[in-house]
């Protein structure tokens, strides 16, 4: 159902120095590796702030249920046993950090799961977590 978004690749950088990786893009762009969108986050605290319990549990449920059975909000709400409204703000915050797109059907709005795989990057220690979904 959602084949026209595009899926890539999602980079989260613990401890990265986005302006360093911008002046290596600038002064090499043949340095940069499979695309994708990079979030920046200071430590693991400001991630863990930016990615809470509830919105995890939401995108996994999106993972889960994404192509064979799409979700719209007020669906999301039920099966997650929350309120639709905090739905939404958690929506609103992972759409702004590019982690899902909304596609609007109708009076219906579905979430959707950019990513196909997400890459966890500890800057200070050059460590790399991959998850492939």
């Amino acid at each position: 159902m959602f084949s026209m978004v595009e899926e890539k690749r999602i980079i989260f950088k613990i401890g990265g120095d986005m302006k360093k990786d911008i002046h290596k893009m600038f002064e090499n762009p043949s340095s940069l590796k499979g695309g994708g969108h990079v979030i920046y986050f200071k430590d693991w605290n400001s991630m863990l702030d930016a990615l809470t319990p509830q919105r995890l549990h939401l995108l996994q449920r999106l993972i889960e249920y994404d192509d064979e059975k799409p979700m719209d909000v007020s669906k999301l709400a039920c099966a997650t046993k929350r309120k639709q409204e905090s739905i939404s703000r958690d929506l609103i915050a992972l759409e702004k950090s590019g982690l899902i797109s909304k596609i609007k059907k109708g009076k219906s709005v579905y979430p959707h799961f950019n990513a196909k795989e997400i890459v966890i990057q500890l800057g200070w220690w050059g460590i790399i977590f991959q998850l492939v979904v």
